[in-house]
């Protein structure tokens, strides 16, 4: 008989935090669901750690593969994946133990996904008090979109349950080509055929935040990549007529593509090139004085200096 819930969880050298992972998933008060650990070639003790929780609990499964990155990771566990409903957790992250009983009976009645807050934290795991749970109905594509990006939740595929009777249907997979934004591309494609959802106030992923101190080096397609991810929200918000106001927003997420592009390792033609799609981008028009006075002037000067001007200026 197949489980309620598969979850998958893509692993590649998680060795240090997996144990902990996975122990916040087979302590589950819900327990109808197997796990699929998905080593994506990995060259530390991490296909030791997933083989030894076969061995030991015979809800969980190790699938091997050579290494091909998260996004072909996790689409190996949908291909491998049987329950009715689809959870993912990253393999440093973990659980509250009663998230797949709330998550699960949350999506009942007809609902097409359920959702959670999250809350980040370093070192130890935290611990969660008891709260009063409730979860809202969501019964409008409009206010899903609307509160699941004020949550945090529109990027991510962690804290949530999908039904993978829509995953298979309509065939949504995570884009291999993307270096980064393939979840956002995963979840818009995926809300693009459901009617309505909930979201539970509370807490119940947990996030691990393993960046240090040391900042990696901006890849010279950041900024291009970023444009694209805001072309997928500018179309799913036109088709489903969201009413959601990104001029707010809009000076911010200018810096934010205008900054990363001047910090990254590509050549200065590259940049030129990418600042003047920025400056004919759909995301500039919304800058009108609305923001921080330091990103609307950075707007301005996209509009009227010259881009490799501006690049030397910056750096």
């Amino acid at each position: 008989m197949n489980p309620q819930v598969s979850i998958i969880v893509p692993v590649y050298n998680s060795a240090r935090y997996l144990d902990t992972c996975i122990n916040s998933i087979v302590n589950q008060t819900f327990t109808d669901w197997e796990l699929l650990l998905i080593d994506d070639g990995s060259t530390d003790s991490s296909a030791k750690i997933c083989c030894n929780w076969k061995d030991r609990d015979s809800r969980v499964k190790c699938i091997q593969k050579p290494n091909g990155g998260v996004s072909s990771a996790r689409n190996m566990g949908l291909a491998h994946a049987s329950g009715k409903y689809l959870m993912f957790v990253d393999s440093d992250d973990c659980c509250v133990d009663n998230i797949l009983e709330l998550l699960h009976h949350s999506i009942q009645n007809g609902h097409d996904i359920a959702a959670c807050r999250v809350t980040g934290f370093k070192g130890d795991v935290p611990t969660i008090p008891l709260l009063d749970t409730v979860y809202e109905q969501i019964n409008t594509i409009n206010n899903l979109y609307i509160k699941y990006g004020r949550a945090g939740l529109l990027h991510p595929p962690f804290a949530k349950l999908y039904k993978l009777d829509i995953i298979r249907k309509y065939n949504i997979r995570f884009d291999e080509t993307l270096s980064l934004g393939e979840d956002l591309c995963f979840n818009l494609d995926y809300l693009d055929h459901v009617s309505s959802g909930t979201l539970i106030d509370s807490p119940l992923y947990l996030y691990r935040d393993t960046t240090g101190s040391l900042s990696k080096r901006i890849k010279g397609d950041y900024a291009d990549i970023q444009m694209y991810l805001l072309d997928r929200k500018f179309r799913f918000i036109d088709e489903h007529c969201i009413q959601f106001d990104y001029r707010p927003l809009a000076p911010g997420i200018v810096r934010d593509i205008f900054l990363s592009l001047c910090r990254s390792d590509a050549s200065d033609t590259v940049k030129r090139d990418s600042i003047n799609r920025l400056k004919q981008h759909r995301i500039m028009r919304q800058c009108r004085f609305k923001g921080k006075l330091f990103d609307e002037l950075i707007a301005l000067s996209i509009r009227i200096i010259p881009p490799l001007i501006l690049i030397k200026f910056v750096k």
